[in-house]
């Protein structure tokens, strides 16, 4: 169960961490528009567009990554319910058979204590 749990927490930490990095790379692309001097060339648009093409291919990846890891997650938290509801299960088991065992202890110790009482009572009329 805390291993499942802790599967769960990993692959949270993951996605938060993917989408931060998607955040931050957003951010990049956005603040880093050239300041272009009208004597700068073509040059520096292109290298310029090279980097936001980049920039925009890595969200991409970020992105896959992230529906990956949050299917995995998804996986991860249904796997984590049935865990919850065996471990429910068994925990209601357990109570079902200690109230049994009880109930049949408590029959058995009323019987010794009848068959006692009994005893005690045919042992005072033959005195």
């Amino acid at each position: 169960m805390d291993l499942e749990k802790a599967r769960g927490a990993a692959l949270a930490a993951k996605l938060g961490s993917i989408r931060g990095e998607i955040e931050s790379c957003r951010q990049s692309r956005n603040s880093g528009a050239p300041h272009l001097a009208p004597e700068n060339s073509g040059e520096s648009l292109v290298v310029w567009g090279a980097w936001v093409e980049r920039a925009a291919r890595r969200i991409l990846e970020l992105q896959r990554a992230a529906q990956e890891t949050e299917r995995a997650l998804a996986a991860q938290m249904r796997k984590l319910q049935e865990a919850n509801r065996n471990v429910k299960v068994l925990e209601d088991l357990k109570e079902s058979q200690q109230a049994r065992w009880r109930a049949d202890f408590n029959r058995e110790l009323e019987s010794a204590a009848s068959e006692s009482h009994l005893a005690r009572l045919f042992a005072k009329r033959r005195d």
